[in-house]
This record gives structure tokens, sequence and C-alpha cells, in this order.
């Protein structure tokens, strides 16, 4: 057990001292129809001061030639979330009602929905950012995500 606690606060002090300011982005993607649809989260920043603002974005891209549609009953079809484990702290969805604005999307091909979200960092640590894609009424392999993290920091370099 102590090799364990020992060996993750040396990755945590890790990832924390290795934190590069600057901006980030990930993707991931499924093919659907003889198609694809592409995830992608952004942050404005990797590495940020406690209470410093930090501006997310989440979008999903039809990379195909068909048309792409969605429609689901009780959650967002795209949303935005961070948080440090073992859940999310904070959603995009939060607090808004499920209006089809949230719970359905169709997309022509070369079409992308976004969303953006601040963020204000929190106390030091490692957050992760999830954008969270549900394709699907009854996704059985869960949604298509795209991660990204952020390191919060005293005197993050370049952050302020």
């Amino acid at each position: 057990m102590r090799w364990i606690v020992i060996f993750v606060t040396s990755m945590l002090v890790f990832l924390l001292s290795s934190c590069q300011y600057g901006p980030v982005s990930s993707s991931s993607g499924m093919g659907f129809a003889g198609g694809s649809l592409l995830v992608e989260i952004g942050s404005s920043t990797n590495c940020a001061n406690p209470d410093d603002t930090v501006t997310l974005h989440a979008s999903v891209s039809n990379r195909s030639s068909q048309i792409f549609a969605v429609e689901l009953q009780d959650r967002p079809v795209l949303d935005l979330c961070i948080g440090s484990y073992p859940g999310y702290s904070k959603c995009w969805s939060e607090g808004k009602q499920l209006t089809p604005d949230l719970t359905k999307l169709e997309l022509k091909p070369g079409e992308s929905k976004t969303i953006e979200m601040k963020w204000f960092a929190q106390p030091a640590g490692s957050y992760g950012a999830a954008a969270i894609f549900v394709y699907a009424p009854d996704v059985t392999g869960g949604p298509i995500t795209a991660n990204v993290t952020v390191g919060v920091v005293p005197d993050c370099p370049g952050s302020r």
C-alpha cells in the first residue's frame, strides 16, 4: 500500500511540475453509415493558477456524405464536463432544461456543432475535461468522448 501512495504522489508531482502553459486539444471519432463523426475538445490552456478562467469548447463534426441525426429523451446529445477523479464537478448542460436544442441534433455533411463554457480553476490538482457525444438513444458501448487535462498549479508559467 505504501508503494502505491508513493507512486501516485510521484506521478501527481511529475504531472504538475511538467505543466506547460498553452492551449490544448484532443479528438476522437467513429465510423457510421460509410462516414464518420469527429468529436473534439479544446482548452485555452493546460496549465492555470487557482481561480484563473479557463475556456473550454467541444464540437462534433459530420465528416460523411450523409445527413446524421440523433434525438434523445433524457440527456443532451453533446455535453462538456470538467472535474477531478472520480467524477465531474461542472458540466455545460448543468441547470439547463432539456429542450430540443440540447436533445436533438441534425448535421448535414461537413457541418459541426460547438459548445463553449468558462471554468474557474479550482485548488491545485489535475482536472480532466471531456467532450461527451451521445450518438444514439440506446448507446451500448458508451458515448464518443475526447479528453484533455488541465493542471492547476500556483505560479503556473505564463498564465497571468
